[in-house]
């Protein structure tokens, strides 16, 4: 892949991470693998060309470590501009009520 590809950066876990064939469902997974075979740790990014890689398997950042720091530069600077208010406390309660009282959703918020 050159420079001018369409590049694509992962950070953090990423869950399920497999690849389950081209015809789903099928037998190119085991039954009863360990759900930890199926995340992908990027902590310091997984760089990968679309082009040449549309399934994303080959990691490339230690490959081309000068793409996989302008990506990262790049997302650093996205996630400067993200408004991030504070919330305040988190309260298990609200998650819980959340969960029982309306089948996982937020509200509602006019009873």
């Amino acid at each position: 892949p050159g420079v001018h590809g369409l590049w694509k950066l992962l950070t953090g876990t990423i869950a399920q991470a497999v690849y389950s064939g081209p015809h789903t469902p099928n037998a190119s997974t085991e039954a009863g693998e360990p759900a930890s075979y199926y995340k992908s740790l990027c902590p310091h990014g997984c760089l990968f060309e679309l082009r040449g890689d549309p399934l994303e398997t080959h990691d490339l950042a230690s490959e081309h470590p000068q793409k996989r720091a302008e990506l990262w530069t790049k997302l650093e600077t996205a996630q400067g501009t993200a408004f991030n208010p504070d919330r305040g406390v988190r309260d298990p309660v609200a998650c819980d009520t959340a969960l029982h009282r309306y089948g996982g959703f937020w509200g509602p918020f006019v009873d």
